[in-house]
């Protein structure tokens, strides 16, 4: 895997992204104007052109060793790659289609680039929501719609269901379809239109308390519908690698204090809610942070340096998170930035998996003087 960095040029504060490996060598040089995720290997990139022409960007994707094999071209719209394929607009049609890891088009250009505002999510599970003049629908690896069905938005499939929101309803108004396109019956409870969906066979719900200081906690539902267990949080994220980040209330010196912990998919803490905050876990390691400093912590609730840093990034950042994807790949470095930083350059550097420097940033900002 590569990790983006960004150069800038002292005399006009120009900047250009390039990439560098997990031992802080550059592998591609600062040629870029964007870039996006890895995922499945494969990195969209962009160079702009002139910003008046209706197409101002070039974009193609790169592999991890730096090469672009699917070329740059004009486009407007694409989509990160999921189960082999992404969807990229074809500039001379105005339409998506889908193309594979090495540019060719194997659904061809058909599709919207995007449905009042919502676009693509991607394949899961062999099913992608895609955008037509009407509605969201869903197709399969072949473009062929299935269950003809129209959402104002679809999302992603995950352990056999998906969100989508009717068309015409409430923001919060939102529901579980399986592949056949059959509504799950659920607990009483509001589903966020927006929810990744399930996530280790659970997923995130809102649930009616009747409390006045909280009128809606957040709770858990599995694959039947069901409440998976009693607990419920006034903030929780979603399950990750067998576990979730939730909030726990504490009275100290009579003031109510939030702190976060981990819970299992038993809804037992496995980590004690005594942090400030918890990022998402990548292979058992996460930042936290307490008393506004950040540092690194594994899953079962040992600290493994910190908390020194004003900020550390999610090992899983530089990956597609988007939509409802969870990263199973192991990260290797993420950017940290100092307390005090001595100069501008030292703003933001990568630490690896044991908190030590691999790449701080000050020789890279002279490489793109030169």
């Amino acid at each position: 895997m590569l990790f983006p960095v960004t150069y800038e040029r002292k005399r006009d504060r120009a900047t250009k992204v390039g990439f560098i490996d997990a031992q802080g060598n550059q592998v591609v040089p600062p040629k870029y104007d964007y870039i996006g995720n890895f995922s499945e290997d494969r990195c969209a990139v962009e160079v702009y052109l002139d910003i008046s022409e209706e197409h101002d960007r070039l974009r193609g994707f790169i592999d991890s060793s730096g090469r672009e094999v699917v070329p740059l071209r004009p486009s407007y719209f694409h989509t990160d790659f999921s189960e082999g394929l992404a969807q990229l607009e074809d500039p001379e049609s105005g339409k998506v289609g889908f193309i594979d890891s090495w540019g060719r088009f194997v659904i061809p250009p058909q599709f919207e680039c995007e449905y009042e505002g919502e676009v693509c999510k991607g394949f899961s599970e062999g099913l992608a929501a895609v955008a037509f003049a009407d509605g969201m629908g869903y197709i399969d690896r072949q473009g062929r719609e299935v269950f003809g069905q129209r959402f104002d938005d679809a999302g992603r499939f995950n352990n056999g269901l998906a969100v989508v929101q009717p068309l015409g309803s409430a923001a919060e108004d939102g529901y579980f379809i399986d592949k056949s396109g059959q509504r799950l019956m659920t607990v009483p409870c509001v589903i966020p239109y927006r929810s990744p969906g399930f996530q280790n066979g659970l997923c995130q719900v809102r649930i009616a308390t009747g409390e006045s200081e909280w009128r809606f906690k957040t709770g858990f539902i599995n694959t039947s519908g069901e409440l998976a267990f009693d607990n419920v949080f006034n903030v929780a994220g979603d399950f990750n690698e067998g576990v979730c980040v939730a909030d726990r209330r504490w009275e100290i010196n009579s003031q109510n204090v939030w702190k976060k912990g981990v819970i299992d998919t038993q809804g037992k803490w496995i980590i004690k809610p005594i942090f400030d905050d918890i990022g998402s876990f990548n292979h058992g390691l996460s930042t936290f942070s307490l008393n506004g400093k950040y540092g690194l912590i594994n899953i079962e609730g040992e600290i493994v340096f910190g908390p020194w840093y004003h900020h550390i990034q999610d090992f899983s950042r530089h990956m597609n998170r988007s939509f409802g994807v969870k990263c199973s790949e192991l990260v290797a470095l993420t950017p940290a930035f100092p307390v005090k930083p001595r100069k501008l350059s030292d703003a933001r550097m990568y630490i690896d998996r044991c908190g030590s420097i691999v790449c701080p940033t000050e020789k890279r900002v002279n490489e793109f003087e030169k």
